[in-house]
């Protein structure tokens, strides 16, 4: 009588971890399929969300680049040879501070940079270099319609800031009474 009672616990028991094991396996497979979905429905909530503030910035970007085109000193000063140029040092200094004040606004805004084809080289943050060649590729790059690039991220080092790691968006300064000449380009 002994031996059939434990048999009969022994099958109980193990009717019952089979059975608990299986809703155990059950469970599992549907909380994780649901977590899952959750984490991929919030994956991509946040990239649409990461996708709204890169538009922002880079319409604040683009913003910013209008307002230099359009900016009548620099079409000025751009037109100007390199001993012209140094005769309106002074001048170039409110420039300086009108555009500090635009790269302190936007915390996206690292320099402000202009190139005359003239010898016009006005940089916010001070002088700027970088090693190697990759941005005088995107420099022969930049289309001629008015649109912009957009360079992938590199190192440039800045005289008053270090080195940092940026992006660059390049576009073409043009005379606005006469679209087909370029004064130079903005970074």
């Amino acid at each position: 009588m002994k031996s059939l009672k434990y048999e009969l616990i022994l099958y109980f028991t193990i009717i019952i971890a089979g059975i608990l094991l299986m809703v155990g396996g059950i469970s599992y497979y549907w909380t994780k399929k649901a977590v899952e979905l959750r984490m991929s429905e919030s994956t991509v909530e946040t990239l649409k969300q990461i996708d709204k503030n890169m538009e922002l910035v880079f319409g604040g970007i683009q913003d910013i680049s209008l307002f230099v085109i359009s900016n009548q000193d620099i079409r000025k000063y751009a037109k100007m040879n390199k001993e012209e140029l140094q005769m309106a040092g002074d001048s170039l200094l409110n420039l300086s501070e009108a555009f500090a004040n635009l790269t302190n606004s936007k915390s996206y805004v690292l320099s402000i940079n202009v190139y005359g084809d003239k010898g016009l080289q006005f940089e916010s943050a001070g002088v700027s270099w970088v090693n190697g060649n990759l941005i005088q590729e995107y420099e022969n790059k930049i289309p001629s319609d008015g649109s912009y690039i957009l360079t992938p991220t590199y190192k440039r080092t800045y005289q008053m800031l270090g080195e940092c790691y940026v992006i660059s968006m390049y576009r073409q300064l043009k005379d606005i009474n006469n679209l087909s000449q370029r004064l130079g380009i903005i970074r």
